[in-house]
């Protein structure tokens, strides 16, 4: 029985368990199709899926939901299990089911399984139809990637206020320790800390990374930054060279929504980027500039068009032009 089959067998089990359970019950997903040209190499990309997912998720009783998702892997061609989980509120008031984009009702919870790890603020945008423009930022994209892993989280959320703090397998053997506090300031400002650890043991540690991010919205626009400083992370994975790679880097994302303004259902995003690091393998210096439009065909359905200028130390400058089509449901 492969891979695949066996992801089928499960969703189509949970899928008539949730059909025929009492409780509140969601079935949800979204999927996207991309096609880029790379005007340096002077070739088109063609269309390919980008992402694909379906999301099923009830709530058992007051206190108690579970979920569980099926997402397409791009550079794999594959079918997975993307997450998995169940979410305890200790208190019967507050959160009835775990959202899969930000926390914001006031509860105390608890979460098991596989689910994408809270650090920072861009796992709030790792599914496209929450990702204004098409592109991840550069040191996100350097460093944890698209961090999903398997462990638990408990985390506290309050009307000013949230701390989470999680436990999970990590990018190396051992566990990997997860914390991030985020506070509201001025009414429209939230800033957060975060920091994450490999370790074998409490007197030996291997890769890690920090970071510093902050949020603001008033009324149609958002600007969101984050700095991070890592070691030991290149692309996602654990950096198996002898030197460990450190690296440090930056982006400043500005997001407005133009109805109110012009008639239309557009919203643009411009984002900026670097990052450096000073190893000898898997060395990078870069800067990248994001330019995205979008258009809003529905409450569910988008175009998107983003265009990219990245830039080497002593390099030519890339660009990319890429055309999206979001659809969730």
């Amino acid at each position: 029985m492969n891979h695949i089959t066996k992801i089928f067998i499960l969703s189509s089990i949970l899928m008539v368990f949730v059909q025929n359970s009492p409780a509140q019950t969601e079935i949800s997903g979204f999927f996207d199709v991309i096609n880029g040209y790379n005007f340096s190499e002077k070739k088109n990309s063609g269309f390919q899926i980008n992402q694909f997912e379906v999301d099923l998720s009830y709530t058992c009783s007051p206190d108690i939901s579970v979920a569980a998702a099926m997402a397409h892997v791009p550079d794999e061609n594959k079918i997975e299990l993307a997450m998995v989980y169940i979410h305890y509120n200790f208190f019967k008031s507050g959160a009835r089911m775990h959202p899969h984009r930000e926390e914001t009702s006031p509860h105390f919870g608890l979460v098991i399984g596989k689910f994408d790890v809270p650090f920072g603020l861009d796992y709030l945008s790792f599914a496209s139809p929450d990702r204004p423009i098409v592109s991840q930022p550069l040191i996100i994209e350097k460093s944890i990637g698209g961090w999903n892993d398997l462990g638990m989280n408990i985390h506290l959320v309050r009307p000013g206020y949230s701390v989470e703090f999680s436990v999970v397998n990590g990018f190396a053997d051992g566990v990997n320790l997860v914390g991030q506090v985020r506070k509201r300031i001025f009414k429209v400002v939230k800033i957060g800390l975060a920091h994450a650890r490999d370790m074998h043991s409490f007197s030996e540690t291997n890769n890690y990374v920090s970071g510093l991010n902050l949020c603001s919205e008033i009324g149609d626009w958002q600007l969101k930054s984050e700095y991070l400083w890592v070691k030991g992370l290149h692309d996602g994975e654990q950096d198996t060279s002898v030197t460990k790679i450190k690296s440090e880097g930056f982006y400043a994302q500005l997001l407005g929504h133009l109805e109110k303004q012009i008639g239309l259902p557009l919203f643009v995003t411009l984002r900026y980027g670097a990052g450096s690091s000073s190893a000898h393998i898997n060395q990078f210096d870069l800067n990248r500039i994001s330019l995205g439009l979008g258009y809003d065909l529905s409450s569910t359905c988008s175009l998107r068009v983003e265009f990219i200028s990245g830039k080497e130390k002593n390099q030519k400058r890339d660009n990319m032009l890429t055309f999206q089509f979001v659809v969730s449901y």
